[in-house]
């Protein structure tokens, strides 16, 4: 999961990837699901808020 985060986070911030090539919310929830398929089972809220907090604000690492 942590991994598919990254991914999301990268290119739906990003402006060299094409909006067609983005990560959309469907398909972030369709992945995840299908490798957590024990802990999701039918409840796509956690997912889906996940989604709309990170497109809403890019995280980026600090380096000191």
């Amino acid at each position: 999961m942590a991994l598919s985060v990254l991914v999301l986070n990268t290119t739906y911030h990003s402006d060299k990837i094409p909006k067609a090539l983005k990560l959309s919310k469907e398909n972030f929830i369709k992945t995840n699901k299908s490798v957590l398929k024990d802990i999701f089972t039918e409840n796509d809220t956690l997912m889906s808020d996940m989604y709309d907090r990170i497109a809403k604000k890019q995280f980026e690492a600090k380096i000191e």
